[in-house]
């Protein structure tokens, strides 16, 4: 009797514009890139396909670098399966890669950091090409002291101050590596990896930092908020547009 061969672990390199979903997860009665990618690979396969994805992102972020992985019995090519699904998904969502990995590759708990990039306009009129993509912000904003006092978020602390009522995770400590802004022209970008996030975490960050280059929140405050331990007086979360997951990151190894 011949013995069936093992499914094979698929990993996918995902990107899309958040604009038009209720976030990445699967969601009864409602459009997620989750399910957008699962409805396109059961077309293509002629089989379910269960995709895992890195994490979640909340309804209208976007992402330049999620990844997700699924195990199927095709034996069909890699490259096969990216163009096949992206003949079934729509323009917003794109598989740039797929590749083999072993089924000791979980998209989410191999997990070493993730990247997460927000986008602000420094400007009086939105031009429409960059509305779904980033945030405006009209008020001038003194660049020194947001820097200044995003480099308190660098390091192991307990970021419950910037989580939003809804999230599920079991601890509120993060480890950030990188926390900094940059400006391109009349851009501005603050940049976060961290080994974790909080629900809207990345974006009460901003909000905060926000209120710092207007003179509203001193850095002395927001490093008060950062490990404060207790649920505090952060900023409400920013829009979702200004932000995109930017990239996952995996420790090499033989699973991949």
């Amino acid at each position: 009797m011949k013995r069936s061969q093992p499914p094979r672990r698929i990993r996918l390199d995902v990107a899309y514009v958040g604009t038009e979903y209720e976030g990445w997860q699967r969601q009864p009665g409602r459009r997620t890139v989750q399910s957008e990618i699962e409805t396109a690979l059961e077309k293509l396969l002629r089989s379910p396909a269960s995709v895992h994805g890195s994490g979640r992102t909340d309804s209208g972020v976007h992402a330049r670098g999620q990844v997700a992985h699924f195990d199927t019995a095709s034996s069909l090519p890699v490259q096969r399966i990216a163009e096949g699904a992206n003949h079934f998904l729509p323009a917003a969502v794109r598989i740039l890669r797929a590749s083999d990995v072993s089924a000791a590759f979980d998209a989410r708990r191999s997990v070493v950091s993730k990247e997460y990039r927000y986008r602000l306009l420094q400007a009086e009129v939105m031009p429409p090409h960059l509305y779904p993509f980033v945030t405006l912000c009209r008020a001038p904003l003194d660049l020194s002291p947001m820097k200044d006092a995003a480099r308190a978020l660098v390091g192991r602390h307990d970021f419950i101050s910037f989580r939003s009522t809804g999230g599920s995770a079991r601890t509120t400590v993060r480890t950030v590596s990188r926390a900094e802004w940059s400006e391109r022209g009349r851009e501005l970008v603050f940049r976060i990896e961290a080994d974790g996030f909080l629900y809207k975490m990345v974006r009460r960050i901003v909000g905060s930092l926000v209120e710092v280059g207007r003179g509203t929140r001193t850095v002395t405050d927001f490093r008060e908020l950062v490990g404060a331990g207790k649920a505090s007086r952060s900023a409400p979360a920013m829009e979702s547009r200004g932000l995109h997951l930017w990239k996952v990151r995996y420790k090499r190894g033989p699973f991949q």
